[in-house]
């Protein structure tokens, strides 16, 4: 009877190891897939940006006459962008971007609580 309840504890203590490690897995597949799909999404939209941004600054650059002009004012677009984006980098990124984690944790925890 102690013979088996010592093989009992240890197919338990494996069970639980082999759980732990499906758990693990899940959980980073379910960040890659997350990452890359915030990837491609990244990229894409700066796919757009840029023609636009090109076709903007050929329409600017027909309307004042210069394309140095135009090349100047859409320089300074991006730059004010990317200086509101860095002022304010902890709303816009840092805040999501944790709560999504943490979403994520939460998430993870509610399917496999270590309770069972």
């Amino acid at each position: 009877m102690l013979e088996e309840t010592g093989r009992n504890i240890l197919d338990y203590i494996k069970l639980r190891l082999e759980g732990a490690k499906l758990g693990a897995v899940e959980n980073i597949s379910v960040l890659l897939s997350m990452i890359f799909s915030i990837s491609v999404i990244i990229f894409l939209l700066n796919m757009a940006a840029l023609f636009l941004f090109a076709a903007l600054t050929w329409l600017l650059a027909t309307a004042l006459g210069s394309f140095v002009w135009a090349a100047v004012i859409i320089g300074g677009v991006f730059l004010a962008a990317a200086a509101i984006v860095f002022i304010k980098r902890k709303t816009l990124i840092v805040n999501p971007v944790i709560r999504s984690l943490c979403n994520m944790v939460s998430d993870i925890t509610k399917k496999h609580p270590d309770d069972e």
